[in-house]
């Protein structure tokens, strides 16, 4: 699944017309690859002999390794940076860390004034207390509300949210989808599948 995010981040420098062409080519060869797979290795392995339906699709693979392997020098190679899966929890907890000591300050910080200043600071915290219920919970993990991480990071974890729920749903499609390829199996199974060459001879 990630083969096709990886090789366009190899042309995507080339700009959209080559990255557009690269996903083209790519589809192209998945398909091809299935046709080969579904047709031509399923004829050898019912018509021919099993052991050389497993010998061809091995013998590609390794072809198809080694290929990867020998052009690594020619790859463009992305630094590795922070991740927000990594990170996900990381941020929970220091904005959870950092809520709790807001809220101790928002309690505490009153009782510790003189009566003369009591009515300016009530004042603050008001104005306080009123532009944090303008954020969310995550948002107490940002080094400007008291947190300790980058304001892209913070966005990046607030943005997995709906990216899990696709995730989620993405479950149940599979294991439907799957069925159809399963399915088509069985009923080969029970197909009466002609011989081309013992009809000739009859």
């Amino acid at each position: 699944a990630n083969t096709a995010v990886f090789g366009a981040e190899q042309v995507q420098n080339l700009g959209a017309a080559e990255t557009s062409a690269y996903f083209n080519k790519y589809y192209a060869a998945v398909n091809f690859g299935g046709l080969l797979a579904f047709g031509v290795i399923a004829y050898v392995q019912q018509n021919v002999d099993f052991f050389y339906g497993y010998v061809i699709p091995a013998t590609l693979l390794i072809i198809a390794a080694l290929l990867f392997i020998g052009a690594y020098p020619l790859y463009i190679h992305s630094q590795p940076f922070d991740s927000v899966i990594t990170l996900f929890i990381p941020v929970l907890i220091n904005a959870f860390r950092s809520k709790r000591q807001h809220s101790r300050e928002v309690v505490q910080q009153p009782q510790q004034i003189s009566a003369d200043e009591n009515s300016v600071l009530t004042q603050q915290f008001d104005c306080r207390l009123t532009s944090t219920e303008k954020i969310t919970f995550i948002d107490y993990a940002r080094a400007s509300k008291g947190g300790k991480f980058i304001d892209r990071i913070v966005d990046d974890v607030k943005s997995l949210r709906y990216i899990i729920v696709v995730f989620v749903l993405l479950i149940p499609y599979w294991l439907i989808y799957f069925q159809i390829e399963t399915t088509f199996l069985v009923q080969g199974l029970h197909m009466r599948i002609p011989r081309f060459g013992a009809s000739q001879r009859m």
